[in-house]
């Protein structure tokens, strides 16, 4: 499954489409934190914010997706403390 994410990552930088340049290894790492540990705060905090958007907004964020493929433009990421 890591190879299958890994290869994702390189076609999207290869097509511009993720403008981060970091090893893709070391991204989906990465991913996997984020997806974790904004399950734990969910979970902390009853579910009192919307999970999917949160995880996708980080996502975008972290890959640098261009612009024009974002589907979160704006998300308030504090709310998840």
């Amino acid at each position: 499954m890591l190879k299958v994410q890994c290869e994702i990552i390189r076609k999207g930088q290869a097509n511009k489409e993720f403008l981060n340049k970091t090893d893709p290894e070391v991204l989906v790492i990465l991913l996997k934190q984020i997806t974790h540990s904004t399950a734990v705060s969910w979970s902390l905090k009853n579910g009192d914010f919307d999970y999917k958007t949160a995880v996708r907004y980080m996502y975008e964020m972290m890959l640098d997706v261009a612009p024009k493929y974002r589907t979160v433009k704006e998300f308030d990421i504090l709310e998840i403390l």
